[in-house]
């Protein structure tokens, strides 16, 4: 065995190569390398050490990853596999591979010529078989086995280790054949790249389908070209991120295989016979090669790198000048074959025609007459299909190029953010491309139609083919067809022969067409799809990051220069006089519509009064409570948009008319800022209108009277101090282009301080409508109920202060951020005052009907009493109503519940149409990492707390929504609903918390062991807390008491009332609540008087004086129950002589009630009626007898005297006396 090894040691040696230099495509877990000579230690084997055992600690770890083979043709390919059309100037195809496969790791091929230093190293595969049959042996060496684990382990090892060297040799010997192809693959691409491009043949006089099959080979070569040059720009990248991880990883290569070293030293001499020590040797050994292979491999893959980047640059420019040059020639094919094809369709439609017209001039058979005209519809089909083909054809070309501009652009736009993440050019880029982005509304319509069309042409194809099945055999059908038309001459059998003939070749032709055009279809749909979807990404991509983008720098004093120019530019005569003769121009050139717009303007101004009138008769007609139409509602609709059309109508107008081609860069500014002035001044005008005295909210909807003139008067001075500065605002910012060098600077500067004025002064109206004291709206506030109140401290600041936050975002820079969400609190405002007057009107219909239903009940009342009155001249005081009377309450109550719920989810819609669009940027700040939290980001910890709320709302409501929807409608008792309620909150408390839990990234098995821990230490110190709870869901399982249930616990009786985690309330008849730990409920005896069935027996035992009837005296008992409503008459009273005793006769009544609902007040109703009763007939109940002690004290003298409690026990007993007397008597 030694002399075995220093064979070993000996070969290893001659065969060692010290590389300074290699190259590798190892990916970023490639192994550590190791870039230095290695030591002169021998080198046996190369074995992975990963798995070593415990007993083993010395054995050395090899790389944790290897570096893989060279990359592919696909990314390094001497040049595309062209196959050319016909000329031979055009470079040819190649198939070798820049980075081709390495030869085997046991062929040396030219490392022998080179330098020691420079060889790459090499193994005998015999070593494998030699470590697999010493593994082998050792099954009969007689090792303990402890050591022949240990022995096992490491033989394994070097195996593993064995293999790792022979992949990392493959890896290195790939990477030195592209370093010694370099030179002549460089000049080889530096050559062609010199020679011009190969000219276009001319395929003119080429038949339709060689041209076809230049068209498909061109396509072949061009997509070949485009992954080519895809391959080559991101090659780049990925070299130069290798670049920055090589280093690192030779020198923790370098470092390992000198740790290697030194426990091979530690091992001593070759002389060692312990055949654990053999095995470890074996191991170190071939881990050192692993180590030595790796490094090989990573410093050539490194000198690659180096070496290589002028061949890439020139491969990339190669593809870059040859696909623009194949995507021109496939054009010019395409569309020549398009020519054709219509050439072609059109032709034989004219001989189509020719030959039905003829057939109808020389009035032929009605057979040959109906073929003819068939094959002309059939030739003019086909050129109709052949146009939609083509077109369809152009367009999913021009889709695809769409495509790969858009992915281009997106692919620019990552790399740039990754670089400059945040940057003022690069959210102006994002800015400028979001507006270009292709629509994808209009994307999803197209999309749509095309699979509609493509479904149609499928049915077309189904129909054409069953009527090529039914010219399978044509010299049989126009024998028929000669046959029905009633001649059968020779001429007439060829004639319908021929045109059978012309049938079938164009619906051959028809189905071939139909079919290219279906496929065309498919791609196109394809395109369109992979469009929308690259767009959503990057529609995704810019709406994360461009509201965090600074639009523009602060404000400082470079503004005011800028500023002063936007001033003079917007306040210059010359531009407003221009903005007055496009007005006259534009009534010179459209009279018409200049006369009926004036028309309709004094027309509107004219109905003001009148319509204000009116309005007011219908607010007095609404607020009359006897008021049941709602006619009047909608007229005072109407009549308030009457009432705020002039003036938006007259800016609107005004806007439309300046809106011309021809108009200069301010005429087109002010056009579009009057048309946006005019909407915001019809939101103002129709609040101002619709809380007008006599309006809509006033009589119609019972808003407050204050409030309505509070806020008609705000929207007053709000118009007048607004809206000229949004029409100056909205100016500045849609000017494009202005001769001078500072116009670029004029929305940065003066429109920004005109926003900002704007803000402040929306800040101002919402401070003085919601925060200011003793105003109308902070009075109902304050006072009403509802969510508004408990939450007005934190909403109504966060309301007023809204503006304000945008006006200093856009003072910071973010200009941008500041004005789209401006814009989207605009429409909020419009939808929320559509969403106000629906509501209104919604309730309005709801008092109209319920007036409605109150009027017919009171109709119903009075037709009954006047019935009553009819027909007996006493009329009942209260007239009762049939059963299905509508309880109006309730349905109120109802109706609103569900009128709220249609607002609330309307409102839910409308903001997440009008805020979806930047919601995405909320996306962005989710993703960065906390401060000192590797793997938690805000979007975890927002995700945690958003997971608490839901949890704590959906513990607090839905159980509730449980019962209201579902398990009131179920065959369940009040305690059944009650324990189905309190387990879902539990339920839904745990779930809450485990996804919160996994919210932060938790792993259940990091932190098992702590639970499990807290649990036995919480369950040690709070048992007695831990065993209510326990005992709380026993009690809800099963169910010994339910909430209702009616009991006794010890000298408690009461009512239960809730169940709890810790404790049970139970209600005495004090109306004193009891608390019971859950643990005494399930331990102790409980009486429970409702628990199966609430039945329950009253039991009264009266003593009669001796004497007494009592046969009449049980009847008595027994008329007394009868006469009890609340008494069970099954099982049915009965009364008892039960017995003769001291105190009397004993008579005893049961009976039962059916719940205890009414037990006390049926106990004191019999009670007093037995009393009634024997009193009436003469009964006595007896007094029951007493027994009295009279205790005597002893004078001085020692005789005895009566204490006073004696004296007045004797007097009592005497007086008893008397009375039995005369009881007797009686």
């Amino acid at each position: 065995m030694v002399r075995f090894a220093r064979t070993l040691v000996v070969l290893s040696t001659l065969a060692w190569p010290l590389a300074s230099a290699g190259l590798a495509v190892a990916q970023p877990n490639a192994a550590a390398p190791s870039a230095t000579k290695p030591t002169t230690s021998p080198s046996v084997k190369s074995v992975k050490v990963d798995g070593a055992p415990a007993a083993a600690p010395s054995a050395p770890a090899t790389p944790s990853a290897t570096v893989p083979p060279p990359p592919t043709a696909a990314a390094a390919a001497a040049d595309p596999a062209v196959v050319p059309e016909t000329s031979t100037t055009e470079p040819t195809a190649q198939t070798t591979p820049s980075e081709p496969s390495p030869p085997p790791a046991t062929e040396a091929s030219d490392e022998e010529k080179k330098a020691p230093e420079d060889q790459l190293l090499t193994l005998d595969p015999k070593i494998k078989e030699d470590l697999e049959q010493r593994l082998k042996s050792l099954d009969a060496a007689g090792l303990s086995e402890d050591d022949k684990a240990k022995a096992v382990a490491f033989y394994q090892q070097a195996i593993e280790s064995f293999d790792v060297a022979l992949q990392q040799i493959t890896a290195a010997q790939g990477y030195q054949k592209q370093l010694d192809a370099l030179p002549v693959e460089t000049e080889s691409y530096a050559a062609r790249l010199a020679k011009p491009l190969p000219p276009y043949e001319d395929v003119s006089g080429e038949p339709l389908a060689k041209v076809e099959g230049r068209a498909t080979t061109t396509e072949t070569a061009l997509s070949k070209y485009r992954v080519e040059l895809a391959a080559m720009i991101a090659e780049p990248k990925r070299r130069a991120q290798r670049m920055s991880e090589l280093p690192k990883q030779i020198a923790d290569t370098q470092q390992r295989l000198k740790q290697v070293d030194g426990e091979i030293e530690s091992l001593g001499g070759e002389e060692v016979s312990d055949i654990v020590t053999i095995a470890r040797r074996a191991a170190l050994t071939q881990a050192k090669a692993a180590l030595v292979a790796t490094g090989q491999a990573l410093n050539r893959e490194q000198q690659l790198y180096q070496d290589g980047a002028q061949l890439i640059k020139l491969r990339r420019d190669y593809f870059a000048r040859y696909v623009p040059h194949k995507e021109k020639r496939l054009a010019m094919l395409t569309e020549e074959i398009n020519r054709r094809r219509e050439e072609e369709a059109a032709s034989q439609a004219a001989v189509a025609v020719a030959v039905a017209e003829a057939a109808t001039a020389k009035a032929r058979p009605q057979a040959i007459s109906m073929l003819a005209t068939e094959n002309k519809e059939l030739a003019e089909l086909r050129t109709k299909v052949v146009a939609d083909m083509n077109a369809a054809s152009k367009q999913a070309k021009s889709v695809e190029s769409e495509l790969r501009a858009l992915e281009t652009q997106f692919n620019k736009a990552e790399e740039q953010d990754k670089v400059d993440e945040l940057s003022a050019v690069n959210g102006q880029l994002l800015r400028e491309q979001q507006s270009k982005l292709p629509s994808r509304r209009a994307l999803r319509r197209n999309s749509a139609l095309r699979e509609a069309e493509r479904a149609s042409v499928l049915l077309q194809i189904y129909a054409l083919s069953d009527q090529q099945s039914e010219l399978a055999n044509i010299n049989e059908l126009a024998d028929q067809m000669a046959a029905q038309s009633g001649d059968l001459s020779d001429e007439t059998r060829a004639e319908i022969r021929k045109l059978l003939e012309a049938k079938r070749d164009i619906l051959n032709q028809l189905v071939n067409n139909y079919t290219d055009y279906s496929t065309s279809l498919a791609t196109l749909h394809s395109s369109e799809s992979q469009l929308i979807s690259a767009t959503e990404r990057y529609a995704a991509f810019i709406a994360e990051r461009v509201l965090w983008i600074r639009s523009c720098p602060p404000l400082s004093r470079d503004d005011f220069s800028p500023a002063l120019d936007a001033a003079a530019w917007s306040l210059a005569p010359a531009h407003w006089s221009e903005a007055g003769h496009a007005i006259i121009q534009s009534a010179q050139q459209k009279p018409g519509q200049f006369a009926c717009f004036v028309l309709g303007i004094v027309l509107l101004l004219a109905a003001q009064r009148p319509t204000r009138y009116r309005l007011r008769d219908l607010g007095e007609e609404a607020a009359k409570r006897g008021c049941v139409r709602l006619r009047p509602t909608f007229d005072a609709l109407w009549l308030t948009i009457v009432l705020a059309l002039p003036w938006p109508t007259l800016l609107a107008f005004l806007g439309w008319t300046m809106d011309s081609l021809n108009s200069s860069e301010f005429v087109r500014s002010l056009s579009v800022a009057l048309r946006f002035t005019a909407v915001c001044l019809l939101l103002i005008e129709l609040t101002r209108h619709l809380c007008r005295r006599g309006g809509l909210a006033d009589a119609h909807f019972d808003w407050s009277e204050s409030c309505t003139h509070h806020l008609r008067r705000r929207m007053q001075w709000l118009a007048v101090l607004g809206l000229p500065l949004v029409l100056w605002l909205v100016g500045l910012e849609t000017q494009q282009q202005e001769p001078t060098t500072t116009s670029s600077h004029w929305s940065p500067s003066l429109g920004r301080a005109l926003f900002i004025v704007v803000m402040l002064l929306l800040a101002k109206f919402l401070h003085r409508i919601l925060l200011a004291k003793n105003t109308p709206f902070r009075q109902i506030v304050l006072i009403g109920g509802g969510w508004l109140r408990p939450l007005q401290v934190t909403w109504r600041p966060i309301v007023t202060a809204l503006p304000a936050i945008l006006a200093v975002l856009a003072a910071v820079g973010y200009y941008y951020t500041a004005q789209q969400s401006a814009l989207r609190i605009l429409q909020t405002v419009a939808m929320m005052l559509a969403v106000l007057t629906l509501g209104g009107i919604t309730r309005r219909w709801l008092l109209v009907n319920r007036r409605r239903l109150a009027r017919e009940q009171a109709k119903q009342r009075r037709a009954i009493i006047l019935a009553a009155v009819e027909t007996d001249a006493a009329a009942p005081p209260t007239p009762e109503l049939a059963d299905d009377t509508v309880d109006l309450a309730a349905l109120s109550e109802q109706t609103q519940t569900l009128v709220r719920t249609f607002l609330g989810f309307t409102t839910a819609v409308g903001l997440v149409l009008i805020w979806g669009a930047i919601l995405p940027a909320l996306a962005y700040p989710a993703g960065h990492k906390l401060p000192g939290a590797d793997e938690l980001t805000w979007g975890h910890l927002a995700s945690f707390f958003i997971t608490l709320a839901v949890t704590y709302v959906s513990v607090r409501d839905i159980p509730a929504l449980l019962e209201l929807v579902i398990l009131q409608h179920l065959p369940l008792d009040g305690g059944a609903r009650y324990a189905f309620t309190s387990i879902s909150r539990y339920l839904l408390t745990a779930v809450g918390l485990i996804v919160a839990f996994k919210c932060l990234n938790g792993d259940w098995s990091k932190v098992q062991w702590l639970v499990a821990a807290m649990s036995v230490g919480l369950g040690f110190g709070l048992q007695e807390i831990f065993a209510n709870f326990v005992s709380g869901i026993i009690l809800l399982f099963e169910r010994p008491i339910r909430v209702g249930d009616i009991v006794t616990l010890g000298d408690k009786s009461g009512v239960v009332n809730r169940i709890r985690m810790r404790a049970t309330t139970i209600i005495d008849w004090d109306r004193k609540e009891y608390i019971v730990p859950n643990k005494d409920l399930v331990t102790e005896r409980l009486l429970n008087w409702t628990l199966s069935d609430q039945m329950n027996r009253i039991e009264i035992i009266l003593f009669l004086s001796h004497g007494a009837d009592t046969d009449r005296a049980c009847e008595l008992l027994l008329e007394a129950a009868r006469e009890q409503q609340h008494l069970l008459s099954e099982p049915a009273p009965s009364a008892a002589f039960e017995g003769i005793t001291d105190a009397g006769l004993k008579l005893a009544l049961r009976c039962f009630l059916p719940t205890l609902e009414h037990r006390g007040l049926t106990i004191h109703q019999l009670y007093s009626t037995i009393d009634r009763k024997f009193r009436t007939s003469g009964i006595e109940v007896s007094s029951p007898p007493r027994e009295m002690k009279i205790r005597f004290m002893r004078d001085q003298h020692g005789n005895p005297v009566a204490t006073p409690h004696a004296q007045f026990a004797a007097k009592a007993e005497s007086v008893a006396g008397m009375k039995n007397n005369k009881h007797s008597a009686a």
